[in-house]
């Protein structure tokens, strides 16, 4: 029995050798098994050596979980929050290699010690784990960020919001704008002038009418002003009436489609009238009779609008416009024009702020102004707050101001109050508080504006639903260079 114990036993050794002798000629290349065959193997080489791998990196997840304060990257109880890939590194056996360069131009502050604790809570971690954290730690402190100084948040700011894990971060709060004081370019607290009304109303008065006086130089020379060469066929008729004041007579040319003169009439000195039914667009030279010097160009552009002040339609016929103006001795050579030009809708110069202010009073209503309460606003905030240079700096380009005052006949109506344009702006007085006798113009400025819209209602309500009876071209329409409109009189002899 022993001896057949003893044989069992010779024969499995020899079966276990045989069995090893075949995975050795596995492993050494004799037969190429499949990986699937590698990894269902218990005895497999690749089997073993990836379940040592998955233990080890398990044993240091666990470590690195129970033992937060030591991990770089923080662990779920807290820690240091600031990423550091010392592990990977250890891990593949990858060296960080830092550059002298960057070391230098970089200074961060050196960050607290980790602090160890006396009792590790595994002691049975391999020697291995130990190195590697000692290793995080080092590298935790050569490439930790400068921390930014802590901006702490005003009392009445609501709670920071934490970001990531471990982290506070406070936005300052904006400091307050504090808006830039209102200024003033003007120096002198009185009244700038009429330069730039005067400029405003020749620009407006030069879409209805254009005088071009003869001028006088030094020697006696004559000038001769700029002219339309000749006359365009015109579609809008008006009826034109000029008295002679002046003491010698005057002959009357109109400038045909050739651009020629022909005599239309003469006018005797004193009181002489020239009557004549024309187009708009045509021109007419008045000369002295005996010396044939220059004295007027004059052409008719556009037909004037009719208001119950300043009647501008014919007496006869209310769909026929009337320009009307008187030749007036120039006696103390003012301007150094040879004459001088008497219009009773537009006078050729503006000398007061009264005749400013009447014009532009009675040029809102020709236009059927209507926006006489945002005026009203803009000069009684003046009165109100006159030490307050925000109410005396109004921006033109303001949509509300520049629809219903800017690009309108009120525009004028500040222009005579004192109000400069200088930029973009539109300035009265200077930085200091508005002078009395200035708050005192723009108080009586204020008050015939509200008599002028009283009697604007007033006119209103007696007038038609159909409103005033205007002129042809009264519009607008017809007006030189702008094509056919407005109406005929084919019944009135005219050239």
């Amino acid at each position: 029995m022993a001896e057949a114990a003893e044989q069992a036993t010779v024969a499995a050794v020899q079966e276990d050798n045989e069995m090893s002798l075949e995975d050795l000629q596995i492993l050494g290349g004799t037969e190429e098994p499949s990986l699937f065959y590698q990894l269902m193997d218990p005895n497999s080489i690749l089997r073993q050596w990836i379940l040592r791998i998955l233990v080890s990196v398990a044993l240091i997840l666990l470590y690195q979980y129970m033992n937060p304060s030591n991990s770089p990257t923080g662990g779920a109880f807290g820690g240091s929050g600031k990423r550091v890939d010392a592990p990977v590194s250890r891990l593949l056996g990858l060296e960080e290699k830092r550059n002298d360069v960057d070391s230098k131009d970089a200074s961060p502050e050196p960050s607290a010690p980790v602090k160890e604790e006396e009792e590790s809570p595994n002691p049975s971690a391999p020697k291995e784990e130990k190195a590697v954290e000692e290793e995080t730690n080092v590298i935790q402190q050569r490439t930790v960020e400068p921390e930014m100084p802590r901006v702490e948040a005003p009392p009445d700011q609501a709670a920071p919001r934490r970001v990531g894990r471990g982290r506070r971060t406070v936005t300052p709060a904006a400091p307050p704008v504090t808006p830039a004081p209102v200024t003033l370019k003007a120096r002198n607290p009185d009244h700038p002038g009429l330069e730039q009304f005067n400029y405003w109303y020749n620009v407006e008065a030069s879409l209805y009418r254009i005088y071009s006086i003869g001028e006088l130089v030094g020697d006696g020379t004559e000038v001769a002003p700029p002219f339309i060469p000749r006359s365009e066929r015109g579609h809008v008729s008006v009826h034109l009436i000029v008295t002679n004041d002046l003491l010698q007579d005057v002959s009357c040319y109109w400038v045909n489609y050739k651009g020629k003169e022909e005599l239309k009439s003469v006018m005797r000195g004193r009181g002489g009238q020239f009557r004549s039914m024309t187009w708009i667009g045509h021109p007419f030279v008045f000369r002295a009779k005996e010396t044939g010097q220059l004295l007027l160009h004059y052409i008719p552009y556009r037909v004037i609008p009719t208001t119950p002040q300043v009647p501008t339609h014919d007496e006869n016929d209310e769909t026929l416009g009337v320009h009307r103006f008187s030749l007036k001795r120039n006696i103390h050579q003012k301007f150094n024009q040879v004459c001088l030009i008497d219009d009773p809708i537009f006078p050729t110069h503006i000398d007061t702020v009264q005749q400013a202010a009447a014009f532009s009073f009675q040029h809102m209503s020709r236009m059927n102004y209507a926006c006489a309460n945002t005026c009203l606003k803009y000069l009684t905030n003046i009165l109100r707050h006159p030490s307050e240079r925000k109410y005396r700096k109004i921006r033109t380009a303001n949509k509300k101001f520049y629809a219903e005052v800017w690009n309108t006949a009120a525009r004028g109506l500040f222009l005579a109050a004192g109000f400069k344009e200088e930029g973009a702006f539109l300035e009265l007085g200077t930085n200091d508080p508005l002078p009395s006798h200035r708050v005192q113009d723009v108080s009586s400025l204020v008050f015939y504006l509200e008599k002028w819209k009283e009697e604007e209602e007033r006119n209103l309500a007696r007038a038609p639903a159909s409103g005033q009876q205007q002129p042809d071209g009264a519009d607008g329409y017809g007006r030189a260079g702008f094509g056919h409109a407005g109406g005929l009189n084919p019944n009135n002899v005219q050239f």
